[in-house]
C-alpha cells in the first residue's frame, strides 16, 4: 500500500523545505502539499481510505481555518485511518495540552522539521 503525505501550511516555503527533509528519509511516499485546510480537507474526502497510508503534518495558526478546526472537521468527515501530527511554531503551552487531549493526534512537533525529527516517528 502507498504511503500519502499531506503538509498543510499556509508557508509555501516551509512546504517545500519540509517535502525535501522528507524524502531524504521516505523517497517512496507520495507527498501533496497544502496552503489552506479547507483544501486539504478537500482532497481528504475524495480519497478511498484502502488507496493509501495517510500521514498529515499540520501547522496550527493558519488562514481561513486554524489547525484546530481542521482537526474538528476531519475527525467528524473522514472516518478512514490517518496518522496526524502537529507540526507548529506555537510555543503555547496551552497549544501542547490541547494537542495531548486529542486521540487523534500523534504527536506535537515543533518547527522546523529536521531529520533528527523524523526519526523519533512512527513513519509507515
Amino acid at each position: 500500500m502507498n504511503t500519502l503525505i499531506l503538509l498543510i501550511d499556509d508557508d509555501k516555503i516551509t512546504n517545500i523545505v519540509n517535502r525535501k527533509i522528507i524524502r531524504k528519509k521516505k523517497a517512496d511516499v507520495i507527498i501533496k502539499d497544502f496552503q489552506t485546510a479547507n483544501h486539504a480537507l478537500e482532497f481528504l474526502m475524495h480519497k478511498k481510505p484502502e488507496d493509501f497510508n495517510v500521514i498529515i503534518f499540520l501547522d496550527i495558526n493558519m488562514p481561513e481555518i486554524s489547525g484546530w478546526e481542521f482537526i474538528s472537521l476531519l475527525e467528524k468527515n473522514i472516518k478512514y485511518k490517518y496518522v496526524l501530527y502537529l507540526l507548529t511554531s506555537s510555543i503555547d503551552e496551552n497549544d501542547k495540552l490541547r494537542s495531548e487531549k486529542l486521540a487523534s493526534v500523534r504527536s506535537f512537533i515543533s518547527k522546523p522539521l529536521t531529520i533528527q525529527k523524523l526519526d523519533k516517528l512512527d513513519l509507515i
